[in-house]
C-alpha cells in the first residue's frame, strides 16, 4: 500500500476525496487564469496607449502581446503549480496548533508575485468571510490535520492565488508592467476565488464533512 512506502515521519497520503477535489480545483483555476490572461493583456495594451515614456509604452505592449501569444502554455502551468503547492503544504505539516515554523511554499515566489498573492488572499478571506473560515475548517477536518496555519493550508486562499499567479510569471519585466499586473489582477482574481471557495464549501457540506473544531 502507498502508506507503507512513506517514511514513518512523513505525512499520511491525503484522502481520495481531497485528491479528486484538488484535480477539479486545478481545472477551475485554468479557466480563471485563461479569462484573466486576456483581460490583463487588454489592460496592458490600453496602458501602453496612455504611456508617455516610450520605454514604458514598448514594455506594456510587449507584455500584453506576450500574454496573448503564450496563453495556452501559461494556463497549462496552473494545475502543476497547484499540485506542487498542495504537496509542499502537506509535507510541511505546518499547523497552528503545533506552532511549527518553516519555509512556506508561497515564500518561493518572486517578491512582486508574492505581493499580488498576499493581496488576493486577503481579498478572499475578507470577501469570503464566514464561508471561507468554514471552508478552511472543513478542509482541515477532511485531511484530519487540525487547524492549518493559513499560509500553509492546502487549497487555502494563498495556495489558490499562487497557483493562478503561475500563469503570470516571466512576463516582460518593468515597473510599468508590474504596476498594471497588480492593479488588474487583484480586483479580478479575488472575487472569482471567493466564488470558487463557496462552491467547494457547498460540495464538502453536501458530502457530510463537518468543520474541524479545536478542543476546548
Amino acid at each position: 500500500p502507498l502508506s507503507s512506502s512513506l517514511p514513518p515521519s512523513g505525512p499520511p497520503p491525503p484522502p481520495a476525496r481531497f485528491d479528486a477535489m484538488r484535480e477539479r480545483v486545478g481545472q477551475a483555476l485554468v479557466g480563471i487564469a485563461d479569462a484573466l490572461i486576456h483581460a490583463v493583456s487588454a489592460d496592458l495594451e490600453q496602458a501602453a496607449g496612455r504611456a508617455r515614456d516610450p520605454r514604458d509604452r514598448m514594455a506594456l505592449f510587449d507584455a500584453g502581446a506576450q500574454l496573448e501569444r503564450e496563453a495556452d502554455a501559461r494556463t497549462a502551468r496552473v494545475p502543476a503549480a497547484l499540485k506542487a503547492q498542495v504537496a509542499a503544504c502537506l509535507a510541511s505539516g505546518q499547523t497552528a496548533a503545533a506552532g511549527a515554523n518553516g519555509v512556506r511554499p508561497i515564500e518561493a515566489l518572486e517578491v512582486d508575485a508574492r505581493i499580488v498573492v498576499d493581496d488576493v488572499a486577503r481579498g478572499i478571506r475578507e470577501g469570503g468571510g464566514a464561508v471561507y473560515a468554514t471552508y478552511a475548517a472543513r478542509l482541515a477536518a477532511l485531511l484530519g490535520r487540525g487547524a492549518f496555519d493559513e499560509a500553509g493550508h492546502p487549497l487555502g486562499a494563498s495556495v489558490l492565488a499562487a497557483a493562478v499567479m503561475a500563469a503570470f510569471t516571466g512576463v516582460v519585466d518593468s515597473p510599468a508592467v508590474r504596476a498594471v499586473l497588480r492593479r488588474a489582477l487583484v480586483p479580478r482574481l479575488a472575487p472569482r476565488l471567493v466564488a470558487l471557495v463557496g462552491d467547494l464549501d457547498h460540495e464538502l457540506a453536501q458530502a457530510g464533512v463537518d468543520p474541524f473544531e479545536p478542543a476546548q
